[in-house]
């Protein structure tokens, strides 16, 4: 969805959602009973409640989340990709022919479509059925950039570019010892190409 983004030189907006599971409901025949701490019982009060919402660490939890939104973004107009459900799009109304898409990853989103106040205005929508915000991105080099899953994405939509780095999590992971076997490995003159010589010469 990026690349494509990127290449029709679409614009950007990411949003989370706030307590995303909480707004889930469990079913009716989902008997889940918790006792409450002390400290936020009453005077002479049951300490079992039933649980009505699809709390963090409940192992139906993600799917009962999956499910609400989907009916969110269903009931206000965006298809689900038969192929990935994680992926939504939705006809815009301002661009003929072309789609807004949107990619979910638990309560992590990323919207892209050809029109800035369209997508905004698609975005606030969603906002209103569950309690979210939109994330503001910050310049450099030229360059809009979002914080994405621990990624780093980099996008400048009037060239087209876009970059995807994990700087800080590679850093982290140059620290750990685990790797230092594999960092001590010699560079490779194109990475791309591996032939018998230069493997024989990373031993």
């Amino acid at each position: 969805m990026l690349v494509e983004a990127a290449y029709e030189k679409n614009y950007i907006l990411t949003f989370d959602i706030s307590n995303a599971f909480l707004h889930a409901e469990l079913e009716k025949d989902e008997l889940v009973n918790i006792l409450l701490p002390q400290e936020w019982r009453k005077a002479n009060e049951r300490p079992v409640k039933r649980l009505l919402k699809a709390l963090y660490g409940l192992p139906q939890a993600p799917m009962r989340w999956f499910r609400h939104y989907g009916n969110v973004l269903t009931g206000l107009g965006w298809q689900v990709c038969e192929h990935d459900k994680a992926m939504w799009r939705k006809p815009s109304r301002v661009s003929k022919n072309t789609f807004m898409k949107i990619s979910v990853y638990v309560d992590d989103n990323v919207i892209c479509g050809p029109h800035y106040e369209e997508l905004t205005r698609e975005t606030e929508k969603i906002l209103k059925k569950v309690d979210g915000r939109i994330e503001e991105h910050r310049l450099e080099g030229g360059f809009c950039v979002w914080d994405c899953l621990g990624a780093k994405l980099q996008y400048k939509r009037r060239s087209g570019e876009m970059r995807l780095t994990m700087p800080e999590y590679i850093d982290k992971m140059m620290q750990n010892s685990k790797f230092a076997d594999v960092l001590k490995l010699k560079p490779v003159d194109n990475p791309g190409i591996a032939n018998e010589d230069t493997l024989l010469d990373q031993k």
